[in-house]
């Protein structure tokens, strides 16, 4: 399970530095569900393996929370901006 955190994480902060704005948040959680989702089909079809709704809401819930702390970030950083010209 943590791994999977660390995995999708950095994912949603790619996606929050590739999408900035008020609907990034709603684009990292669709994109980590998407990546999320394929992953899973990808090992019950090939790799015989279980899917996991688990693993699904854990990556995409990930994915949401890289991109927060990206968007928390660079909201400070535009705030220290602002308050000291």
């Amino acid at each position: 399970m943590v791994l999977l955190v660390v995995v999708y994480v950095p994912l949603g902060a790619a996606l929050a530095r590739a999408r900035p704005g008020t609907t990034g948040v709603v684009a990292a959680a669709g994109g980590g569900g998407v990546v999320s989702i394929v992953v899973e089909l990808s090992q019950y079809q090939w790799l015989d393996r279980v899917a996991s709704l688990d693993d699904v809401v854990i990556t995409t819930t990930s994915t949401v929370v890289g991109w927060l702390v990206v968007a928390g970030l660079r909201r400070r950083d535009h705030a220290r901006r602002a308050a000291n010209p």
